[in-house]
């Protein structure tokens, strides 16, 4: 049997890079590690009917039921850049972002904002205050 014929040219060479579903998993990752796991990073992919990709990072805090907080999302199309990244702690505009450096600058201003700091310190404050009281008999109040 004849080897088949390739039409794609040579592909040995194709440039293979982090894309952005693999950067926000790097950034839940480091969100768990300096909690210590008291909040988790959560990562989920969405595919739209004209195959465009949605991408959204939340802050899970496991122990106070696993409440969820979204702090990003991320849109593009197939060919990923240019793209857009949208604050979900603040009412500005999707930032559009046309390479994976301008994609770090813009989750590094989101990730570190006052905003998302406000709600980390309020999850963890939280987290800290569930596990000194004992809430189990919270809402026996005698009259």
């Amino acid at each position: 049997m004849d080897s088949q014929k390739s039409l794609w040219g040579d592909l040995s060479n194709t440039a293979i890079f982090r894309t952005p579903f693999t950067i926000l998993k790097e950034q839940a990752a480091v969100l768990s590690q300096q909690t210590k796991g008291l909040l988790v990073g959560e990562v989920k992919r969405y595919q739209d009917e004209n195959e465009d990709i949605s991408l959204s990072l939340h802050v899970v805090a496991p122990s106070l039921g696993h409440y969820r907080y979204e702090v990003v999302q991320v849109y593009y199309g197939i060919t990923i850049y240019p793209l857009n990244v949208r604050s979900m702690a603040t009412e500005h505009p999707p930032k559009p972002c046309h390479s994976e450096q301008e994609f770090e600058q813009a989750l590094g201003e989101i990730l570190s904002s006052l905003q998302v700091k406000k709600v980390i310190s309020a999850l963890l404050s939280d987290i800290h205050a569930s596990s000194t009281y004992d809430t189990t008999n919270e809402f026996d109040i005698p009259f």
